[in-house]
């Protein structure tokens, strides 16, 4: 149909660009540390048997939970 399809061409010809929405957001430096929360099982490769030379009764521990000691360095 000639009217159809001169109908179609006008409207192709006139028709608005289509519109793409975006966010915006200004950006700003920080510092990055590569850390990934998760849940999870955490099995060691290794492991060590702590015994005591002496028996008595603790009372001093000398180290914070999760710091690393060094060779030799008293414990408790």
């Amino acid at each position: 149909n000639l009217f159809k399809q001169q109908k179609i061409a006008e409207y192709m010809a006139n028709r608005p660009e289509p519109e793409f929405p975006v966010t915006v957001t200004e950006v700003q430096a920080v510092d990055w540390v590569p850390v990934i929360e998760a849940i999870g099982f955490i099995e060691p490769n290794q492991g060590v048997t702590v015994a005591n030379e002496t028996s008595g009764v603790i009372d001093k521990i000398a180290f914070d939970s999760g710091t690393q000691v060094k060779s030799g360095q008293p414990l408790v």
